[in-house]
């Protein structure tokens, strides 16, 4: 009898030790707002690759009121002129108008309302992007500038043409929190040739394409530059990017201090884990017995 139990035993623990791990049980992802992390009273969850999230706290988050239907388990949210409305379970929404298909739907966990969070924050107006090193989304719910790169500056600065003005001139924007250190400086003499050279290819690919300029406090520099947070149309900050790839370090430049706790995190996750710059660095350090 005894042996039977036991091996019934050993076949459920070789059971549980090759059964592969899905997305659904990783970590949780983070969630940023306008450079604040986000403290939700239940846990997201994922569905299906897609991150669910509370739903009232996420809208009143992003300045929107929001009017529950108890009886119809439907809400209406209103941010500035837009509109979102939504029957929990359906498969769609409305914004305005406009039926919008959900990637997954919108589910009921422990009494809390729990929604896609891309979905919830571009339909109203924000800007959703996603940083794969720490797992963390980023939303932006700030007003941008929309312009086209036409060429890189030194350091970490492009120039930019707006959009929809008649006679666009072409402006510097520097990114805010970032400094592209140069060959010479604190470091390996070739990781930072390799950092500042990744960097100027990655800015060069920017060349033609449209960006959202984001402002902080600052609204230009000592040097007549834009110091600005830019963002790809997929919801990518290249300030963040830079720095989360190890080809930029951050530096904190009073007042422009709204993503500094992201880039902080990125900054010390890549030298951890030896990326760009800090490659030579993380292999120098000491090994874990353990």
């Amino acid at each position: 009898m005894f042996e039977r139990f036991a091996a019934v035993i050993l076949v459920v623990g070789l059971l549980l030790l090759f059964t592969p791990v899905h997305a659904e049980q990783q970590a949780q992802p983070k969630l940023m707002l306008n450079g604040n992390a986000i403290e939700f009273e239940v846990q997201p969850v994922t569905v299906e690759g897609i991150t669910l999230v509370p739903l009232r706290h996420l809208l009143e988050e992003l300045g929107a009121t929001v009017e529950w239907n108890q009886e119809m388990k439907a809400f209406k949210a209103t941010r500035g002129d837009r509109v979102l409305q939504y029957k929990i379970g359906d498969a769609a929404a409305y914004r305005d108008e406009e039926m919008i298909v959900l990637p997954v739907p919108g589910q009921v966990v422990g009494g809390h309302t729990l929604m896609p969070v891309r979905f919830v924050a571009e339909a109203l107006g924000a800007e959703v992007g996603w940083e794969s090193y720490t797992r963390t989304i980023l939303i932006s719910s700030r007003s941008k500038r929309p312009g086209v790169v036409s060429k890189v500056a030194d350091g970490a600065a492009v120039e930019v043409l707006p959009i929809g003005e008649q006679h666009p001139a072409a402006e510097t924007v520097r990114l805010i929190g970032v400094n592209i250190p140069a060959p010479g400086g604190e470091g390996s003499e070739q990781s930072l040739q390799l950092g500042k050279a990744a960097a100027g290819s990655i800015l060069e690919q920017l060349e033609g394409k449209t960006v959202g300029i984001e402002i902080d406090a600052t609204k230009r520099d000592s040097e007549d530059r834009i110091p600005a947070y830019l963002y790809l149309d997929d919801g990518t900050m290249v300030n963040a990017m830079l720095i989360a790839e190890g080809y930029a370090i951050t530096e904190a430049v009073p007042p422009d201090l709204r993503w500094r706790e992201l880039f902080q995190s990125l900054q010390s996750d890549a030298r951890m884990n030896g990326r760009g710059i800090w490659k030579q660095e993380a292999t120098a350090l000491p090994v874990s017995p353990i």
